[in-house]
């Protein structure tokens, strides 16, 4: 199972309703730094702070939407400061930081 924080169906944590599809990829972005860090296999930027990995394509194949709905949704994400994404070397995947405030 995956978890789904209450707050993220409230207006009021981000001034606006995130929709199904960035709850949803929220809660596994979050499900999948959570585990991670459980089994000890993660990953830290400079900062210590955890990242995980998530294409596009990957995206889309999860939630079985299109690539500009995908992208869509990770930009609602990034809005709303639930997640950062940054950027790497042409070909590679975005490094991910989830912010799993939400979950403690």
């Amino acid at each position: 199972f995956i978890r789904l924080p209450k707050a993220l169906f409230s207006e009021a944590l981000l001034g606006y309703r995130l929709s199904l599809e960035a709850i949803v990829l929220y809660a596994l972005l979050a499900d999948r730094t959570c585990l991670s860090r459980k089994n000890g296999e993660f990953w830290k930027l400079d900062d210590n702070k955890t990242f995980v990995y998530m294409t596009i394509k990957e995206c889309q194949n999860l939630l079985q939407v299109g690539h500009d709905k995908a992208i869509a949704i990770f930009r609602e994400l990034q809005q709303s400061g639930l997640i950062v994404r940054k950027k790497q070397r042409l070909g590679q995947p975005d490094i991910i930081l989830v912010n799993t405030a939400l979950l403690d």
